[in-house]
């Protein structure tokens, strides 16, 4: 798998701190917009000619990371299990987490 992090960066001032290409304005989710608009590698390097194919696959490689890491947390951190002691018996209390959608 490609190194995504040599071809994509997250800048405060540029597209609203969304994650872009090489510092270019144009970001990881406009590159995922035109292959789901079924435009080919190529085509996207001809209307864009600074995007390299490696910059796409970092595209696809980072937003793969993002959704594995997502999944762990979402998985990890559903439930919260808490157990103390008071007086004679032990009270279990048990919190259900919801992450955000």
């Amino acid at each position: 798998m490609i190194d995504f992090k040599k071809h994509i960066t997250l800048e405060l001032g540029k597209r609203s701190g969304k994650p872009c290409i090489r510092g270019l304005r144009i970001t990881v989710y406009d590159i995922l917009n035109m292959l789901a608009d079924g435009m080919s590698y190529e085509e996207i390097i001809d209307d864009f000619p600074k995007i390299t194919r490696n910059d796409i696959l970092a595209c696809l490689a980072f937003v793969a990371e993002r959704e594995n890491n997502l999944f762990r947390l979402r998985a990890c951190n559903y439930y919260l299990i808490i157990i103390y002691p008071t007086n004679w018996f032990l009270v279990s209390m048990i919190f259900f987490l919801t992450l955000p959608m």
